[in-house]
């Protein structure tokens, strides 16, 4: 009887953690609708960063700048304090071009890795088609991608971006605000690997 009950919490346990992933609220909604990422869409702006790089346990800092260069297109570029560049990257739609990028971090499955997680931040009209209620903020699932935004209801501001497999989130864009609400800091967190990456204003 024991060894029976010892079977059924483990299968309990195991069927929950296979659940597939999804957006929970209070409501949901269909929706044909779209989301825009407006930090990096200003063709005059160009911030500059503060940047971190955590991967495998090599840190890597430096000054992180992203600009929209026209209509379809965004250049990005890490260098050292002392001015060395560490990547430099074109983004276009359906083209990740590698301008350079430092040896350390110059293999196929970080290049890879960094390819989606910049295309993502960058990319300014996201279809979706259902929206949550989710208390503050609005949650809107993609169209195409396995990928959900968290909106502020009062403001609008888009809050957080998560990339998710079947079963669990993998990736984390969180936007941070200062006091006076604009934008201090950028987060990227994996949950897969090790690797995180911070930009700081």
């Amino acid at each position: 009887m024991m060894r029976f009950l010892i079977i059924s919490v483990f299968a309990l346990i195991g069927l929950n953690s296979c659940k597939p992933f999804h957006l929970e609220g209070q409501q949901s909604t269909s929706i044909q609708d779209t989301v825009y990422n407006n930090y990096f869409s200003d063709y005059q702006q160009e911030t500059l960063y503060r940047g971190r790089i955590d991967v495998y346990g090599k840190v890597i800092t430096g000054l992180f700048v992203a600009k929209r260069i026209n209509e379809d297109e965004h250049r990005m570029v890490f260098t050292s304090d002392f001015g060395n560049t560490l990547f430099d990257f074109t983004i276009k739609p359906g083209a990740f071009q590698v301008n350079y990028i430092m040896d350390e971090l110059d293999k196929k499955f970080i290049v890879n890795i960094l390819k989606k997680d910049f295309t993502t931040l960058v990319q300014i009209a996201n279809p979706v088609n259902r929206r949550v209620d989710k208390g503050t903020v609005w949650g809107f699932e993609s169209v195409f991608e396995q990928k959900y935004f968290l909106v502020d209801k009062e403001n609008g501001q888009l809050n957080k971006i998560v990339i998710f497999s079947k079963y669990k989130p993998k990736v984390d864009f969180e936007f941070i605000r200062d006091k006076s609400n604009q934008l201090s800091a950028i987060e990227i967190v994996h949950h897969n690997i090790k690797l995180q990456i911070k930009l700081s204003i």
